[in-house]
């Protein structure tokens, strides 16, 4: 995934990385097929991946302009469930409370962005009380999977100030992007020279993480730079995310790291919403949703010794 639109380094290293990473396991002895949901406010779920034992799947169908909502669960197409089948129960993961059940009563839609979304509503009731469904993006709040699987927290970390490899990856994918904004739109005022880009420390807006602390662990930052100009009233903004991991003592190593160009109203910037994270064959995948403005979609990423690789991008909602 990128912070933004467009959607819209040794073996021996390398080894070590592989087995930790499979130390995250929680089980991975299960039953093969099972599908993943994410929980609205609401009480909507919308499925959007299927596991059938050796990789992942799309399901269900994208939001469009209008939908045919079927009459009940059993009129649901076979074509949109994955091969585990319809489901009518669904285990809510919803750290740090206990997993527990949710009843599907029916299909429905809702507003999805600009767009009409088919999902399950469900017997779930929220601690408050949901906002107007004109809000997007939509509150979520959980990742819900059938059959029972087990799901890892992804861990939500104070922002505090960006370790020095951070700061590294984050100023050589800003300068990329510049080169990038100058081939594409010419010099402009606006745009900060490199002396200044160079010596503004980015701010943590988010860090999330997943592992053992004193182990492997893999972690997700969100950054950004603000650089006001006299000669424009919205200043303009860097805005980068991307994984880094840590084997043991050693110093965050970059898995991936983008950055994009905005203004001060951020459009076209995606900003994460952390689910959940599996371990299934010794491989780790990272479940969450990214969002914007007038854009939201639902992903699955693994996470490998050197990259990280996107399984699932699944739409949820668009202007």
């Amino acid at each position: 995934m990128v912070p933004g639109r467009p959607l819209a380094r040794l073996l021996a290293g390398a080894t070590i990385v592989t087995i930790a990473l499979g130390a995250l396991a929680l089980a991975d002895d299960r039953a093969p097929g099972f599908s993943v949901a994410v929980l609205r406010r609401d009480g909507l779920l919308i499925p959007f991946a299927d596991y059938d034992g050796k990789r992942w799947r799309r399901i269900w169908p994208d939001p469009a302009d209008r939908v045919d909502v079927p009459i009940d669960l059993r009129n649901v197409p076979s074509k949109w469930w994955g091969r585990s089948g319809p489901h009518d129960n669904w285990q809510l993961w919803q750290p740090p409370r206990e997993p527990r059940l949710l009843h599907v009563r029916q299909p429905n839609w809702v507003k999805a962005q600009c767009r009409q979304q088919i999902g399950l509503q469900t017997d779930y009731r929220p601690d408050i009380p949901p906002p107007p469904p004109q809000v997007q993006p939509y509150p979520k709040d959980g990742l819900a999977v059938a059959p029972p699987q087990p799901v890892e927290a992804i861990e939500v970390l104070p922002p505090g100030s960006p370790p020095e490899p951070v700061i590294d990856a984050f100023n050589d994918a800003e300068g990329a992007a510049m080169r990038d904004e100058l081939a594409q739109n010419g010099p402009t005022a606006a745009l900060p020279e490199t002396r200044v880009r160079e010596r503004t420390m980015p701010k943590v807006e988010a860090i999330y993480a997943v592992g053992d602390p004193v182990d492997t662990r893999v972690y997700y930052f969100e950054l950004s730079k603000t650089y006001t100009d006299e000669r424009r009233e919205c200043a303009v903004v860097a805005f980068g995310a991307g994984w880094f991991v840590r084997e043991r003592m050693s110093p965050l190593r970059r898995l991936r790291f983008d950055v994009s160009i905005g203004d001060c109203e951020r459009y076209g910037f995606l900003y994460m919403l952390p689910l959940g994270a599996m371990q299934l064959s010794n491989k780790l995948f990272w479940i969450a949703q990214w969002s914007g403005w007038d854009y939201e979609e639902y992903g699955i990423v693994e996470i490998k010794p050197k990259e990280i690789e996107d399984v699932v991008r699944a739409a949820g909602g668009q202007c």
